[in-house]
Formats: structure tokens, C-alpha cells, sequence
């Protein structure tokens, strides 16, 4: 059974969409936590009665509530905070595929007639601080052989280029989000280094704030994901090490436009890749 039909999709993108935008904030008013929670102003009046939630309490009632109260009930209440943990439930559901199964999978999915007709949107969300070194340039870099591994990356340009392509002839944006744990890890830099080739070689690539998922992660750092809109989530795995392991592949059209949704949001605030250089 989908995902998209044992949840109210629309709501958690909407608390999800709130969670970021407010994550400074240690207060919320009284009409966004009833967005955030989902619960009535009774039952958040109740709450505060009974000291189940922290409160502030004026002439008009109760109109300022603790985030922080409100997230340790709704987690207690095994709610979801976004559609990234949507995904993790549905994962019991999906397809296990290989990292060759997977590239050949998502080849399938980017020739479909029907995603180019709609130029449906692809994101990609990047997260991780460490992944075990296997690849050629990653290990180099991981060694400290910096100038090897630059150059071995220096070589992906082409195939980057060529992803790029393939994504622009059939009509699909792609664009990749990377949210990095500042100061950057060695992995971080390495990633940094990575991103800086594919966008040079013309993808769209944003940096978001840590800070602006810190809710989300209440539990363990977002996972990372592929999604093509009105199609599918690719759940990119990991063994225990840290070793990539191919990707869970769940199908859900309407899981899948939502998450869209919910990265375009996280977007619409991130930086580009040359802010973060800049920064660093």
C-alpha cells in the first residue's frame, strides 16, 4: 500500500515547510502550532492546563507556545515532522536495487514519455559527513593525496556534462541540494570538491542551512534521496559502515510530487555552491 494513503501528505509538508522556516524560533504562535501539530486550539489549551505543553498565557488565553514542548509530545505521538521520515516508513514497501540496478532503473525512469511530457522535476538531496572511501578519488583525497584526487575529479567533468545533457533532452530540471555539517568533515570538503565539478560542468547545485532541518532531525540526519516528480523516491542506503549500498526504490507518484514540493521549498532559501566557498 502507498505511502501517500496511510498519511496526510499535504499536512505533513505544510508542518515540514513551518518547521524550517521557524527553526530559530523558540515560540510559536498559537495558529502555527495548530499547523505544526495538526491538534485544535481546545486541545492545545488542554495541554497547557495540564503543564503537558509549555505555554505563555495573556489576557486572550494562551498565544505563545514552546517549540520545543510541542515537538517532544508530537514525537512522543510518533508523528511525522516531514516527508523525509514518510520515506523511511515506506521503505519497508519498496524495491532493493543495486548500485548497477540502480543506475539502469533510474535511466528507465528518466526515458519515461509521460515525466518529459511534463517536465517533471528531479532532486537530489546530499547529506552524509562521511561515507567509507571506495571510489578512486575519494580514497585519494581520504589518503591526503588532495592534487590525485582533483585530478581524478577533474576527469568526471565530462561524464557530468553528459548527465546534464541527458537531463536537459528529456526535459527534466535536476537539481541537487547538499546540506552540509559546518565545519566542513574531510568527507564535507571532499563533497564540496565533487559539487564544484557538476556544477561547473552546468548543474544546478544549492547549499542549504543545517540549522533550517535541525527539527527534522530530531531523531537521525535526513537520508539521502533521488525523487522524480509524480513518479518515484530512490532511498539511497548505507551499510552500517558507512559503504553506499544501492537504494530503496518506492514507488509512490504522489509521495514523490509532495517531496518535490518540500525540497523546492528548502531551496528557495539555500545558497549557491560559490557562497559556501566563499564562506569557507
Amino acid at each position: 500500500m502507498p505511502a501517500s494513503t496511510s498519511f496526510d501528505l499535504t499536512a505533513i509538508r505544510t508542518r515540514s515547510d513551518l518547521l524550517a522556516e521557524k527553526a530559530h524560533r523558540t515560540h510559536l504562535t498559537r495558529d502555527e502550532a495548530r499547523h505544526l501539530t495538526g491538534w485544535t486550539g481546545a486541545e492545545l489549551t488542554r495541554l497547557a492546563l495540564d503543564n503537558v505543553v509549555q505555554a505563555e498565557y495573556s489576557g486572550k488565553g494562551y498565544t505563545r507556545f514552546s517549540t520545543a514542548s510541542l515537538l517532544r509530545l508530537m514525537r512522543r505521538r510518533r508523528q511525522p515532522f516531514s516527508l523525509f521520515d514518510v520515506v523511511r516508513s515506506a521503505a519497508d514497501g519498496g524495491q532493493r536495487l543495486t548500485d548497477d540496478a540502480l543506475a539502469v532503473d533510474e535511466a528507465t525512469t528518466r526515458n519515461r514519455r509521460d515525466l518529459q511530457a511534463r517536465r517533471a522535476r528531479c532532486y537530489r538531496l546530499v547529506r552524509r559527513d562521511h561515507v567509507v572511501p571506495t571510489d578512486p578519488a575519494w580514497s585519494a583525497w581520504y589518503q591526503g593525496r588532495t592534487t590525485l584526487a582533483e585530478h581524478l575529479l577533474g576527469q568526471e567533468r565530462e561524464r557530468r556534462a553528459i548527465e546534464r545533457a541527458e537531463f536537459a533532452a528529456y526535459g527534466l530540471p535536476l537539481t541537487t541540494l547538499w546540506i552540509p555539517t559546518l565545519p566542513l568533515t574531510s568527507y564535507g570538503r571532499y563533497t564540496r570538491a565533487v559539487l564544484a565539478q557538476a556544477h561547473r560542468a552546468g548543474q544546478r547545485v544549492r547549499v542549504g542551512s543545517s540549522d533550517q532541518v535541525r527539527h527534522m532531525e530530531a531523531e537521525e540526519p535526513l537520508p539521502e534521496v533521488t525523487v522524480y516528480e509524480a513518479a518515484v523516491v530512490y532511498l539511497h542506503t548505507y551499510t552500517r559502515l558507512g559503504r553506499r549500498d544501492g537504494a530503496i526504490r518506492i514507488v509512490d507518484p504522489d509521495l514523490a510530487t509532495h517531496l518535490c514540493e518540500q525540497m523546492k521549498h528548502l531551496c528557495r532559501t539555500a545558497a549557491t555552491l560559490n557562497h559556501l566557498q566563499e564562506a569557507a
